[in-house]
């Protein structure tokens, strides 16, 4: 019972770090090198607490006092996984309209209660 909790307290923080990671890699993508070691290292962790997540539904563990959704967490953090590997550096991927280069082109009329307000 002992590698039960264990597992479990071990799992909670690789999930916990993962998290923690993911909600700074804005902040750390301001220096390309800093973005890449933040990348490899979710990436890393996400990996871990997938398979810590399989391996408590292997054994029959518990994650928040749930067992139902071990194998469902272990997926997405396989997708997160894979997922910060990509690395888009804004870019456009839509390649839609954009309404700030649209009005830097000129294709973009003023409203015409504008024109009233200048006008008076």
């Amino acid at each position: 019972m002992a590698e039960v909790s264990f597992v479990e307290q071990l799992t909670r923080t690789a999930c916990g770090l993962a998290i923690i990671l993911f909600m700074f890699i804005a902040t750390l993508s301001r220096s390309p090198r800093l973005e890449r070691m933040a990348q490899r290292a979710l990436a890393v962790v996400s990996l871990v607490a997938a398979a810590l997540l399989g391996y408590l539904e292997y054994i029959d563990g518990v994650f928040y006092g749930t067992t139902r959704m071990n194998t469902t967490l272990a997926l997405i953090c396989a997708v997160v996984a894979v997922g910060a590997n990509i690395n888009i550096k804004g870019e456009n991927l839509s390649h839609g309209a954009n309404p700030h280069t649209i009005k830097k082109l000129g294709h973009v009329e003023p409203r015409p209660d504008r024109q009233k307000i200048e006008e008076e």
